[in-house]
């Protein structure tokens, strides 16, 4: 999870699918900081979204406080991306790891794809698309 440097009176977090593990955290978070809000503290709302690298663009344009991503994406925006031709976004900062992301890949029997490598030039479901980070 990310969190650009300055901070507010209220929040937004952009988190991911409801369906995932990411909006369940942001949610957690928000109502972890409801509990502090009647002393006037900090409000938080939640947002569900396409992922990282869409909560990474809605913070480069000031749009979310804090968003949930992958790891990699952080390094990624935080140096600048010559493939992705990305700005460095220096102002980014990490709150706290959540899990590993582990890649798990499965085969129909019969496919003769025993190895990563065997997905090579074959037709594979990856998923829901998540758009990369704009410059």
């Amino acid at each position: 999870m990310y969190m650009r440097k300055k901070v507010k009176k209220s929040l937004n977090i952009g988190t991911g699918s409801i369906i995932g593990i990411y909006y369940p955290i942001g949610s957690t978070i928000c109502r972890l900081l409801a509990q502090d809000s009647d002393k006037g503290k900090v409000m938080c709302s939640v947002a569900s979204t396409t992922g990282g690298a869409y909560n990474i663009n809605s913070m480069r344009n000031d749009d979310f406080d804090i968003g949930i991503a992958q790891s990699d994406w952080e390094y990624i925006v935080y140096h600048g991306g010559e493939v992705l031709k990305l700005k460095p976004m220096h102002d980014l900062r990490l709150l706290f790891s959540m899990h590993k992301a582990y890649l798990t890949l499965v085969a129909r029997k019969g496919s003769n794809i025993n190895t990563i490598n065997g997905i090579k030039g074959r037709r594979i479901n990856i998923g829901a698309q998540e758009l990369e980070p704009e410059a």
